[in-house]
């Protein structure tokens, strides 16, 4: 739902959306350590509340979204490096 009220312009919804998905991801990854798509959809749901946060003008919250999303990011590729999708997603 957070991406489809992003594309259409609902962006404070967009905010709420992605932040139940980060809680909800936050929870699975730390139950389910061993399955990177839990912390991969954390990652990314964090990347995308950062730039609703950026587009709202909300600079400081964005910066630390973006750079929380880049330290997932970076957890990912180091906790799974027979994964290249995850280094590859360290360049964006």
């Amino acid at each position: 739902m957070a991406n489809i009220n992003a594309l259409i312009g609902e962006r404070a919804d967009a905010e709420a959306d992605y932040g139940r998905a980060m809680r909800l991801y936050e929870k699975l990854s730390e139950d389910f350590q061993d399955v990177a798509d839990y912390a991969n959809e954390l990652a990314r749901s964090t990347f995308n509340l950062a730039i609703i946060l950026y587009e709202l003008n909300k600079r400081p919250e964005a910066e630390s979204a973006f750079r929380r999303a880049a330290a997932l990011h970076e957890k990912l590729a180091a906790d799974f490096p027979t994964k290249p999708q995850h280094r590859h997603r360290l360049g964006r």
